[in-house]
């Protein structure tokens, strides 16, 4: 079974704290997408550069 919003598996805040402690602890800066690579949150511990990228409609999807 494929799930498209992982909000059916966990509620959103504890999405939130994994992907959270998970980008600090390795330093990368990490979200979770869906099967077609859509942002499921805003993401954790990004570099001004991804920030700056994903903030772009255009280029969000890179």
């Amino acid at each position: 079974m494929i799930f498209s919003d992982l909000h059916c598996i966990i509620e959103e805040e504890f999405q939130k704290e994994i992907e959270e402690f998970f980008a600090f602890s390795t330093g990368f800066g990490v979200v979770f997408v869906d099967n077609n690579g859509r942002h499921l949150g805003e993401g954790s511990n990004f570099t001004r550069f991804c920030r700056c990228i994903n903030e772009r409609p255009e280029t969000a999807h890179y």
